[in-house]
């Protein structure tokens, strides 16, 4: 979990690979802890929109892409 909205960087990319990270998330953070406290029911609903970006080798993402999944 990183605070977000914003991409890891290159350094902290690296340090996600050493670790064996596949998925690095900005998403439902502080939601899920607040709706916990409040005892609401909540479901998590998130896709994977991009290459953290240490994977030079990926090509980004753009907006239509993401939002219009072109």
């Amino acid at each position: 979990m990183i605070q977000g909205p914003r991409f890891s960087t290159l350094a902290e990319s690296a340090f996600h690979s050493s670790q064996g990270w596949s998925s690095v998330s900005m998403t439902q953070y502080p939601e899920v802890a607040l709706a916990s406290e409040l005892e609401m029911c909540f479901a998590g609903i998130a896709l994977i929109t991009d290459y953290d970006s240490g994977i030079v080798e990926a090509e980004p993402l753009s907006a239509a892409e993401v939002v219009w999944g072109l």
